[in-house]
């Protein structure tokens, strides 16, 4: 449900007690029909040798592009990726935190919300060594799995806003939370696929939703583009991300960047290939020219 709200809610306008959200939103794309099943046969493994990573191939040649979460093991260093995500032929993305974080307030006597985090101040304690707060907002996760593959494939491939997600519950869930509505804020890898896969939704509508089997055909621009070339332009229209608002993030952490749903649709120009491979451990070089 909670993915669900991601790529599709309309959560405006709602005044049934129990479904009010704390603040009006919309998904990323709210007009799309979901047509869904859940999956849970995903796993650790850095190397394509399992049948869902293959059936991740099979369904995107035939133009039915598949999403999925990278994993949520970064802490745990490179590679840790997995299945089915690792395919070939799927779509693996990170995740990066929201930025805006949500906060409590306080209403005063004029009705006036004053929003504010709670925190401690320990600082002028004895044998306290003071530090400030990193903002995370619109960087990597930490727990966002890194990249690459074992055998070298460039993963993952794209970001989307996974930490800090507000959105959608089931009633049941909830309840059994004890939460005063239908909301609720989760983070993960699973919570930045749907903002892609959104993202990819408001793609294939602005081209005319063409059918998956025409994905093949020469009826340019009526086919659906190929899963090379959806990727292409996914990465040629990323906006890559620094790490804490210091360096840029390496692509093992972010890929090419935090997916941009308007950049995407307005696009004019496309690399391809969007990736290169440098082999830089025998060919270290401070920079490269590409001609």
């Amino acid at each position: 449900t909670h993915v669900a709200g991601i790529v599709a809610a309309n959560a405006t306008g709602i005044n049934v007690t129990g479904f009010v959200p704390f603040q009006s939103f919309v998904g990323v794309a709210p007009q799309a029909i979901i047509g869904a099943f859940t999956m849970s046969v995903g796993g650790r493994g850095a190397y394509r040798d399992s049948s869902d990573v293959e059936a991740a191939r099979r369904v995107s040649e035939q133009g039915v592009y598949v999403t999925f979460s990278f994993g949520n093991a970064g802490r745990q260093g490179l590679q840790t990726g997995g299945s089915p995500s690792i395919s070939s032929g799927a779509i693996a993305v990170a995740s990066l935190d929201n930025p805006r974080a949500p906060s409590l307030y306080l209403i005063t006597s004029n009705e006036e919300k004053i929003f504010y985090l709670p925190g401690s101040a320990f600082g002028g304690w004895k044998s306290i060594v003071q530090s400030m707060i990193v903002p995370t907002g619109g960087t990597p996760s930490v727990f966002s799995s890194l990249g690459l593959t074992g055998d070298l494939l460039f993963k993952p491939q794209i970001s989307g806003i996974g930490g800090y997600v507000y959105s959608t519950v089931s009633s049941f869930t909830a309840k059994n939370q004890n939460l005063s509505d239908a909301y609720a804020i989760k983070s993960g890898t699973s919570m930045a696929t749907p903002y892609v896969a959104g993202t990819l939704a408001l793609y294939l509508a602005h081209i005319g939703n063409p059918p998956p089997w025409t994905v093949n055909g020469t009826c340019q621009p009526n086919c659906r583009p190929s899963f090379t070339k959806i990727v292409n332009l996914l990465q040629s229209n990323a906006m890559p991300v620094n790490i804490s608002n210091t360096i840029l993030a390496n692509t093992a952490q972010q890929g090419a960047g935090l997916v941009n749903a308007l950049q995407l649709i307005q696009a004019t120009t496309i690399i391809s290939p969007s990736e290169l491979a440098l082999n830089d451990s025998v060919r270290q070089a401070s920079s490269y020219t590409i001609q």
